[in-house]
């Protein structure tokens, strides 16, 4: 026999409660959440036969399923053939108060109404979600401000559903490998899901779409996978370098207006008032083959006895380069130029990076420039000036290999000294960082070509060197006039490490000594740049692909031409800091993901070269659950994967032949050879 059941009107509420099969009196009855009641008869408004409730739930379960139950039979067998003026009862009122459902009652329909009446109205109100709602005193006419928010989510719900139904269509035929752009709407639900593959749960699309694409938040690499696939359907994937690149912030090209600005400050006339002139002088530049923005130059301007005087000129962008001008303020906001094998992303904008503020060859420009006196192992700063210089020759490192075979006692020399002007920086504990560089040639992207760059190759080493020397005495410039400045530190290394197996470094923080670096920091107090043996040391030798370096070659020209810096206030430039610190590490992870894609591109073009390895971490088994060890391809610089039994530990070199390479998932799987 099925239990009976029955809707009782209380003091202030219509409470459904079930009958026990042995009453015959009111006593019978028991509300959802176990309390008996006893009362007149009068007040049970209706009683009906239904299904058992489920059984060995929590009260609060059994409340909800009992009172789902009645508003389910009251729909079915009552109906809603009361009359209500829904807009006039709330009008009558006080909005936003419980009011009593007896009081309700008496307004609507009568104290002397019905019990199946009063029933009907119950329903009625319950179901008239958008003016009233239930409270603990019966139910509360809304106000208008809750009316108009419901009325504004139920109509965003009402698109949100049909706009689901067009995703589930769209997926349809995704996953079928179609595609058909049916306007505005389908290549706005392609943006939807560029969106989802570049900022992953961060989109402000993965609540709405997540659910009814079936990605799941813990498994990215396979919604990585499927969103690919539709995109590549949908004729919209942006290749991996265009998803990090977006996820990084990199902005590609300039608006039309700030165009024109460059445009039109690269027309400025050049700057000769109270500046040194050494167009006269031999000047170089010396930089990759692929560069265009050449930002510092070097002058040899005498000889001593044991000794070269030089010059290294930084370019000087222009004053007008301040906060509130628009060039200013976007450089401000990109921090940097971005560099990959393919495409070069720009701080401003290429009519200045590439033109007016670029030092090319035959060109007139206005420079901060540092004069020097270098001897082996030393170099000392003579001054700091302001100057014009026409540069001679744009070199790249293999064609200036000529200028040092020209003139051995001057350039030759020069080189050489750099050599030992490293040397004793690491005697002083600098931190010599030995690793290859990997250059490509994309000429043919379908023949990748790979080389590899001796960091250690003597002009190289007298550009870094140089570099190092100018901004050392940048930031004692700045100590010493105690000027704001950007001044990178960077503590003391953990040396002890064996280079070739230490597991957890990045293989571009380790050095030749076997010491881990930290990263060096931007800090306004200044302290020593330890893995350069620097006491101070800021950056000023690029300002037209780093702000830092503008903000500090800013500081410095200022000064020396005023005695007051351009940008005084701390709070400004802490900001720009923590922009900066910020950028740096996106850009740099962006950079080496893109690399790493084409080295796995290259590695893909030439399949079963056995290529030189070292483990960096050896593989393990937890419960016969083997865990890949990590292998350090040396020439390549890249890591991979491999199966090895448990006995090759860290450190052991050998050779490894690639067997698989998933680009979705960024991996490189080897074998030993």
């Amino acid at each position: 026999m099925n239990p009976r059941y029955a809707l009782i009107k209380t003091d202030q509420h219509v409470r459904p409660a079930w009958i026990a099969e042995d009453a015959d009196g009111p006593g019978g009855f028991i509300f959802g959440d176990g309390e008996p009641w006893e009362g007149p008869s009068a007040r049970v408004l209706y009683v009906w036969v239904g299904l058992p409730l489920p059984e060995a739930t929590p009260e609060t379960v059994r409340r909800d399923a009992l009172k789902q139950l009645a508003l389910k039979q009251l729909r079915e067998q009552i109906g809603l053939s009361v009359t209500l003026d829904a807009a006039g009862l709330h009008m009558r009122l006080p909005a936003g108060e419980g009011v009593p459902f007896e009081k309700i009652a008496a307004m609507a329909i009568g104290k002397t109404a019905a019990g199946w009446d009063r029933a009907r109205l119950y329903l009625a109100l319950h179901e008239e979600k958008r003016l009233f709602r239930p409270s603990k005193k019966g139910f509360v006419a809304r106000l208008p401000v809750e009316i108009r928010q419901r009325a504004e989510r139920a109509k965003e719900e009402r698109a949100h559903k049909a706009w689901s139904e067009k995703v589930r269509g769209w997926l349809v035929e995704l996953q079928a490998g179609l595609w058909r752009d049916r306007g505005p709407e389908a290549r706005r639900f392609v943006d939807h899901l560029t969106s989802l593959m570049v900022y992953e749960r961060s989109s402000p699309h993965w609540k709405p779409l997540a659910g009814a694409l079936g990605l799941h938040v813990e498994h990215w690499e396979e919604n990585r996978v499927l969103l690919k696939r539709w995109l590549q359907t949908a004729g919209a994937w942006p290749g991996w370098a265009g998803v990090w690149l977006r996820r990084a912030g990199v902005v590609d090209g300039f608006p039309a207006e700030l165009i024109a600005l460059a445009d039109n400050l690269a027309r400025s006339p050049l700057d000769h008032e109270h500046r040194t002139d050494y167009r006269d002088t031999e000047t170089y530049t010396f930089d990759s083959s692929q560069t265009t923005d050449f930002d510092d130059a070097c002058s040899i301007i005498g000889q001593e006895d044991d000794a070269l005087l030089v010059a290294v000129h930084i370019t000087e962008p222009s004053p007008a380069l301040v906060p509130g001008n628009p060039i200013f303020d976007e450089a401000a906001h990109r921090m940097a130029s971005v560099y990959t094998p393919a495409e070069t992303y720009p701080m401003l904008p290429p009519a200045l990076s590439s033109g007016r503020f670029s030092m090319v060859r035959g060109e007139d420009r206005e420079a901060l420039t540092f004069r020097l006196r270098i001897r082996p192992r030393q170099g000392e700063l003579l001054g700091i000036e302001r100057s014009v210089v026409r540069v001679d020759e744009n070199f790249d490192y293999d064609s200036a290999l000529c200028l040092t075979k020209r003139h051995p006692e001057t350039w030759g020399r020069l080189t050489e000294m750099a050599r030992t002007l490293a040397e004793e920086r690491a005697e002083r504990g600098a931190l010599l960082v030995h690793r290859p560089q990997v250059m490509f040639d994309l000429s043919d992207p379908r023949h990748i070509r790979l080389h590899v760059i001796d960091r250690e190759a003597p002009l190289r080493r007298l550009v870094e060197e140089l570099a190092i020397l100018v901004n050392r005495e940048g930031g004692r410039y700045c100590r010493r006039h105690r000027l704001p400045a950007f001044y990178r530190v960077q503590p003391r290394a953990r040396v002890g490490w064996d280079i070739d197996s230490a597991p957890d470094v990045p293989a571009e923080r380790l050095t030749r000594n076997g010491a881990a670096i930290q990263a060096a920091r931007f800090s306004l107090e200044g302290d020593e740049h330890a893995g350069l043996a620097c006491d101070r040391y800021v950056q000023i030798t690029s300002p037209i692909r780093r702000f830092g370096d503008l903000i500090m070659q800013r500081q410095i020209a200022t000064h020396l031409a005023t005695g007051v810096p351009a940008f005084p206030a701390h709070a400004q430039l802490q900001d720009w800091i923590r922009r900066a610190e910020q950028r740096s590490t996106t850009y740099n992870d962006v950079a080496r993901r893109i690399d790493d894609e084409w080295k796995r591109r290259y590695l893909s073009q030439n399949p079963g070269i056995a290529w030189t390895g070292v483990i960096r971490k050896a593989a393990v088994s937890v419960a016969e659950k083997t865990r890949p060890a990590h292998v350090w391809l040396q020439e390549p610089q890249i890591d991979a994967l491999a199966e090895l039994p448990e006995v090759l530990g860290e450190g052991i070199h050998g050779r490894f032949r690639v067997t698989r390479i998933d680009h979705d998932r960024c991996k490189v799987w080897v074998e030993q050879v």
